[in-house]
């Protein structure tokens, strides 16, 4: 049942990423790209302008909310934690995110699936975890290929181009 939703959430996750770009007459924007995390168990760290959907069995993400231009929903918390005035963190099982325009994310999860469309960076790592996961990120495929193993020490990528043209 909760695979059954994750991939349910990943479906919906690329059916808008496909309707926004799809409205805009392109693929994605210019220089944008992707991250795409599949049943990770670990720490994923996320500040990118664009598009953030995500879900995990168990864990917490720490969302700041209020930067320009960004929303940021969170559903299923059991708990939530206010750590600053626009830093709040939320824990609980089967809790599922989103976040869009300016954003910043931590996810500290297992049996994680993310999808993010944009620009920005992300930090992965999978420590002690035999079986991490695995993720991609790319701009040529759109995350449909070239899917690795979450690595065990802290990862930083560039998703999309960091040029603003």
């Amino acid at each position: 049942m909760v695979r059954k939703r994750a991939l349910l959430l990943l479906a919906v996750g690329a059916v808008v990423v496909v309707v926004v770009s799809s409205s805009q007459g392109r693929r994605s924007a210019p220089g944008d790209g992707c991250l795409v995390v599949r049943g990770g168990k670990g720490l994923v760290t996320l500040s990118a302008r664009g598009v953030v959907l995500g879900r995990f069995d168990q864990g917490s993400v720490t969302v700041d909310e209020g930067l320009p231009g960004g929303t940021v929903k969170v559903f299923g918390a059991e708990r939530r934690r206010f750590i600053s005035e626009t830093r709040t963190q939320y824990i609980g099982y089967d809790l599922r995110f989103r976040a869009s325009g300016q954003f910043r994310v931590a996810v500290s999860a297992v049996f994680m699936d993310i999808s993010a469309a944009g620009r920005g960076v992300a930090s992965l790592a999978a420590p002690d975890f035999l079986e991490p996961g695995t993720f991609s990120v790319d701009s040529e495929s759109f995350c449909e290929e070239g899917f690795q193993p979450l690595p065990d020490l802290p990862r930083k990528l560039v998703i999309g181009s960091q040029s603003s043209g």
